[in-house]
């Protein structure tokens, strides 16, 4: 369990039954070892203390370094409400997350703080290494990688008319390939597609054949599945 510091609970707190307004809003999120995690921030917050409605935010995710936390990776929304019960930060405008290792953007989103993982609802765009990744929705897992590599993208499931394109190394020498489904793996520097997929090369549409599931590795020392 998180511990949560509401910096604008003593301003409001008489009126929490009440509708408020606040501008300039910054909640840190802590580990249960009072390490800095996470805070989110917008330009204002209105409505119910218990499920206020946000206005152009943003989640940052801090890393130590040395005695410092700095922070790295952000989760950009235009508009969103947070869900003090269910420690939910969930929209329906653009969302983009940006780290050093990754990026993922859509439409409509749904953020769990507890669980760290987010949901796209629509329009997924996802910058990995050496590919880009297109579809309908997402499913991404956020995680705080070890010593001061800060947060990224640890995996991501993108589903529906999936596109993946931007090549940039591998065995598999296509321009662009489709799939329904497609698997990010950070650890293992893998995409992975469900079968059947199509693919281009030079322009022209070739079958990938076989029922099994297509592995693009997209970084030079991919760590094997056995790991």
């Amino acid at each position: 369990m998180k511990i949560y510091i509401f910096l604008f609970f003593a301003l409001i707190a008489p009126v929490c039954a009440q509708d408020f307004s606040i501008k300039n809003l910054d909640m840190p999120i802590y580990s249960q070892s009072g390490v800095l995690e996470q805070r989110l921030k917008s330009v204002s917050a209105s409505g119910s203390i218990l499920r206020p409605t946000l206005k152009s935010g943003v989640i940052e995710f801090y890393r130590a370094i040395g005695s410092a936390f700095v922070a790295g990776a952000t989760l950009r929304f235009d508009g969103a409400t947070y869900d003090h019960a269910t420690e939910i930060v969930e929209g329906d405008g653009r969302i983009r997350f940006t780290s050093e290792q990754g990026d993922i953007e859509g439409v409509g989103f749904r953020y769990d703080i507890k669980t760290q993982i987010l949901t796209l609802k629509s329009q997924v765009i996802a910058h990995f290494e050496d590919a880009e990744i297109v579809g309908q929705t997402a499913e991404a897992v956020v995680r705080k990688q070890s010593g001061n590599q800060g947060w990224t993208i640890e995996e991501a499931l993108v589903f529906g008319g999936v596109v993946i394109t931007d090549f940039k190394r591998g065995k598999l020498q296509v321009d662009r390939a489709e799939s329904d489904k497609a698997k990010y793996l950070r650890k293992h520097g893998l995409i992975v597609l469900s079968s059947p997929v199509k693919a281009w090369r030079d322009g022209k549409k070739c079958e990938i054949s076989g029922s099994e599931d297509i592995k693009i590795p997209i970084s030079q020392k991919p760590a094997s599945l056995s790991e």
